[in-house]
């Protein structure tokens, strides 16, 4: 089970080459923190912003990274028509 969700969690940490943003930080936002060994937590940073200052940059990411994902999907769509 194990190596499944360490399958997983790659595979979801992955930037496209297309994109160059990882399922995972199209899904929440932001990239994927993981332990660099298996015996240490992973450190997720405390908040130095406000909460609505947080969700402002979060949406911002999220706009530029919907921007990037429609251009890259237009692209390969008029290839594939071609």
């Amino acid at each position: 089970m194990k190596d499944s969700t360490e399958t997983i969690a790659v595979l979801y940490a992955k930037p496209a080459e297309k994109t160059c943003y990882s399922p995972f930080f199209l899904l929440h936002g932001r990239e994927m923190v993981t332990p660099a060994n298996d015996n240490l937590p992973a450190k997720i940073p405390k908040p130095t912003q406000g909460s609505e200052q947080q969700v402002e940059n979060l949406k911002a990411r999220l706009r530029q990274a919907y921007k990037a994902v429609t251009k890259a999907n237009r692209k390969s769509h008029m290839a594939n028509k071609e």
